[in-house]
This record gives C-alpha cells, structure tokens and sequence, in this order.
C-alpha cells in the first residue's frame, strides 16, 4: 500500500519515474509514508490494497487524493464573497 501512495506523490511531483525501489531517505518516500500516518494506516502500510478493508481503501484513496496537496474549499470561500461583491457593485 505504501508504494500505491509513492506513486501518487512521484505522479505529481516533476521527478522521473523510475523503476529502481525508492530508498527510505527520498523525499517523495517521506511524503507518502506522511501520509500513511496522516489516514490512520500505519498498521496495514506493507499489506497489498486488494487484501485492505473497504474502508481502509476509502482512506487509501483519500491519502492518494492528499498526494496532489489540492487547495481546500475553506480557502476559496473569502476569494469568491470578494468576486460577488465586485461583481455586483
């Protein structure tokens, strides 16, 4: 499970993929194992994904989604009360 997430965070980084097994001092290895703490997955990081709970691949699917570091919606809300003010003065 812990390579799925890798994977995720070499996808959107700049950094070339390579097939070589990523040592555990790589950023991008630090980053996913970041995020195996961060949806509560520690126990289950070298388990293949096929053999998770349905839920535990739910959280699985929410670490690979946090790979792509997206802006939250909480952070947009002052920018769009801002446009609806400019927009209708």
């Amino acid at each position: 499970m812990l390579d799925n997430l890798y994977l995720a965070c070499v996808g959107v980084s700049r950094k070339r993929f390579s097939f070589l097994r990523a040592r555990r001092n790589d950023a991008l290895m630090a980053a996913a194992e970041d995020l195996v703490h961060m949806v509560h997955l520690d126990d289950v990081r070298d388990t293949l994904v096929a053999e998770l709970s349905y839920g535990q691949q739910r959280q699985l699917e929410i670490a690979m989604a946090l790979s792509a570091r997206p802006v939250s919606s909480c952070s947009m809300r002052p920018l769009r009360a801002s446009a609806r003010r400019s927009v209708g003065s």
